[in-house]
C-alpha cells in the first residue's frame, strides 16, 4: 500500500479515486450510446475514445487496489496492470488518428507496443524512469499534434470545442503528475487530493468536448465531394458543379450522365413522402438528394458522411428561402440561378 490504512487524506484520496471511475464510467456509456446512434464507424471518435476511456477505468481501478490496499509486494503487479491497459488503450488511438488523420508513419502506434512490452518486462523501479523520460514525453508529443490538425481542419464551432480539450487536457495531465509517488511522497499525499480534482475537471471538458465530435474520417469531407447537380422538379438543369475540376456551370450546358440519371429515378422512388435526403449507392459513387419544393440537389460523393448530409439541409434551406417563390412562377430565366453558385460553393468548399 502506498497510504496508510487510515487518515482524512487517504479516505479524501480514495473517495476522489472512486469518483473519477465513476465519471469516466458514465462518459463510456454516453459515448457508446451516441455511437450506437450513430453509423457505427470504427474511426469515430467516440468509439475510439470509448475505449481510451475504458483503458483508463482499468488504470483508475488498478491505482485503488496498489494504492490503497495491496501489500507493498503486490502493489507492482496492479501498477503495471493499469499501465499495460492505458498504453493499450492509448496505443488505439494513436493508431487510427495515424491513419486517418497524422503523418506520423504509425510512429506512436509502435510506442505504444514498445510500450507495453517495457511494462511487461522493467521492474517498476526502472519503469517509472522510462515513464517520466520516454513515454510521457512520446505521448504529450502525439496529444500536441492531434490536437493541432484538428484544430487545423476542424470548422469554426469544432475549434472551439478543440481549445476546450486543450484546458482539459492539461488540467488532467497536470492532475496525473500531482498523483505520481514523488509529489504524493514530498506533501504528504495532499497533492493526491489536488491532482485527484485536476483530473475529475480536466476528464469532465475533456469528454464534453468529445462528444460533440465527428468521426475522424469526417474531418476531410471536402474531399469526399465529387460533383453537384441542381435540377428543377422538371428535370431541366440549373446548376453544375464539378468539385475536383473547379468548373461550374448555370444551365443546361452541362448534360446529364447517365449515372447521374440513374440514380435520380431511383431516389424519387425512394424519396417517400417526407422527402427526406437518400442516398444511391452505385459503387464507387454515391449519390445523396436534397429536396426542396422545385427543385433537387444530386450531390455525387465516394463516401456517405453525416457531415455532407447536414451540409445538404444547409444548402436546400437556404435555397428555398432565396427562390422558393421565385420558383412557383419561374419563367425559364437560369441566369437568376448565378447566386446559387456561390451559396453551393461557400458551403460546400470548406474554408482553409
Amino acid at each position: 500500500m502506498f497510504f496508510p490504512d487510515s487518515g482524512v487524506i487517504r479516505d479524501v484520496s480514495l473517495s476522489l479515486v472512486v469518483a473519477t471511475i465513476f465519471l469516466l464510467a458514465e462518459f463510456l456509456v454516453l459515448l457508446l450510446y451516441q455511437w450506437i446512434k450513430s453509423p457505427r464507424r470504427l474511426d469515430d471518435i467516440r468509439f475510439v475514445w470509448s475505449i481510451l476511456v475504458a483503458s483508463f477505468i482499468i488504470l483508475f481501478f488498478s491505482f485503488i487496489v496498489s494504492d490503497f490496499y495491496a501489500p507493498s509486494w503486490e502493489r507492482e503487479f496492479w501498477v503495471k496492470i493499469g499501465y499495460i491497459f492505458a498504453l493499450s488503450g492509448i496505443t488505439v488511438l494513436a493508431f487510427v488518428a495515424e491513419k486517418k488523420l497524422l503523418r506520423t508513419l504509425h510512429f506512436f502506434t509502435l510506442i505504444g507496443i514498445v510500450g507495453v512490452f517495457l511494462t511487461l518486462l522493467l521492474p517498476h523501479t526502472f519503469l517509472k524512469y522510462a515513464a517520466y523520460t520516454f513515454l510521457f514525453p512520446a505521448y504529450s508529443m502525439f496529444f500536441i499534434l492531434l490536437l493541432y490538425r484538428l484544430y487545423e481542419r476542424a470548422e469554426e464551432p469544432l475549434k472551439k470545442h478543440v481549445s476546450f480539450f486543450v484546458f482539459g487536457f492539461v488540467l488532467f495531465l497536470s492532475g496525473f503528475i500531482l498523483t505520481a509517488d514523488a509529489p504524493v511522497q514530498f506533501s504528504r499525499g495532499l497533492s493526491y487530493v489536488v491532482g485527484s480534482l485536476l483530473m475529475i475537471a480536466g476528464i469532465s471538458a475533456v469528454n464534453f468536448m468529445v462528444l460533440r465530435m465527428p468521426s475522424f474520417g469526417e474531418l476531410d469531407w471536402q474531399d469526399k465531394i465529387e460533383e453537384l447537380y441542381l435540377i428543377s422538379r422538371t428535370g431541366a438543369p440549373l446548376l453544375y458543379i464539378d468539385f475536383k475540376s473547379g468548373v461550374s456551370t448555370v444551365g443546361p450546358d452541362q448534360a446529364l450522365t447517365a449515372a447521374v440519371i440513374s440514380a435520380l429515378s431511383l431516389g424519387l422512388k425512394g424519396a417517400g413522402k417526407d422527402e427526406k435526403i437518400r442516398m444511391v449507392d452505385q459503387g464507387k459513387l454515391k449519390f445523396l438528394f436534397g429536396y426542396a419544393k422545385n427543385a433537387i440537389l444530386v450531390l455525387a460523393v465516394t463516401e456517405d458522411l453525416n457531415i455532407i448530409r447536414r451540409k445538404i439541409d444547409e444548402f436546400m434551406n437556404e435555397f428555398s428561402t432565396l427562390y422558393g417563390e421565385i420558383l412557383d412562377s419561374w419563367d425559364g430565366n437560369i441566369s437568376i440561378f448565378k447566386p446559387a453558385e456561390a451559396l453551393a460553393k461557400n458551403i460546400f468548399i470548406k474554408k482553409r
